[in-house]
């Protein structure tokens, strides 16, 4: 399935599977396999559906697009329409709004500043000068998963970013964070670029997770213009289309979903 996209590109791909008590081993195997940015394994029980997500690489506890796909997958495999699912990271609660399915993340959690512009200079090859916006500089924040949230002075900027994957990896690994995410805003639009190359995933055309943290810093800094808008995140034809809605001062992050018809070899030849 596509996520974050209402056309036959563009979005972020993730794929899932029912969880017929796979192994860790064999669900990492298939994620690997498979080489989307997530893929998704849902375990059903009486009460709940419990979502696990594996990266390429590794799992990671909670993934915003890799959920809204397995929400999708619930309505058409199981005919339900559930109002919250479990993962590590706790309960997501669900909201549907037409053909876009939005999920709760939580309130991002300020984790530390990052004072280090030198070192993201080196690692977006942009100059120090544009690595900040009005009053907003980065910081690390965790929705579910820690990233650090990058702003970008101009849209121009944000284009022209060219990630070094060896520092990000490097940078990565030391503040504990999945990876990079960078933002501008733009005639009163948000734009976006994420980069997690120590998960395998070199550039995401769309996230869940990076853009609540995006969106909860925005409205504490008093800078978010609406309760409802849309993120643009990627570049070229890979360009997601994220949603987000402020319901009851909560955030809500959201994305329609295409499926796709690949299929896959999973066998171990």
């Amino acid at each position: 399935m596509d996520v974050f996209t209402d056309q036959g590109f563009g979005g972020n791909g993730a794929c899932v599977f029912n969880d017929l008590n796979f192994t860790r081993q064999e669900k990492q195997a298939f994620a690997r396999k498979i080489g989307l940015s997530e893929t998704i394994f849902i375990k059903k029980t009486e009460s709940e559906y419990y979502f696990e997500y594996f990266t390429p690489e590794s799992e990671v506890d909670l993934c915003g697009h890799g959920t809204i796909a397995g929400i999708q997958y619930i309505k058409e495999k199981f005919n339900d329409q559930p109002n919250e699912v479990m993962t590590k990271s706790g309960k997501v609660n669900i909201e549907y709004k037409g053909n876009i399915i939005y999920i709760f993340l939580g309130e991002a959690e300020f984790i530390k500043d990052y004072d280090d512009i030198d070192a993201l200079s080196d690692i977006t090859a942009l100059d120090k000068k544009v690595i900040n916006m009005e009053n907003l500089t980065p910081k690390i924040f965790r929705s579910g998963i820690s990233d650090l949230i990058m702003p970008v002075k101009d849209y121009d900027s944000l284009m022209n970013i060219n990630i070094s994957k060896e520092l990000l990896i490097k940078l990565s690994i030391k503040e504990n964070i999945v990876g990079l995410h960078c933002f501008t805003i733009d005639e009163g639009h948000i734009y976006a670029r994420n980069f997690a190359p120590l998960y395998g995933i070199d550039e995401e055309s769309a996230t869940g997770t990076s853009n609540n943290s995006v969106i909860c810093y925005l409205r504490e800094k008093n800078l978010l213009l609406f309760d409802f808008g849309v993120i643009s995140q990627g570049t070229n034809n890979e360009i997601g289309k994220i949603y987000y809605l402020i319901k009851n001062n909560k955030v809500f992050i959201g994305g329609e979903v295409v499926k796709r018809n690949n299929k896959y070899d999973l066998s171990n030849k």
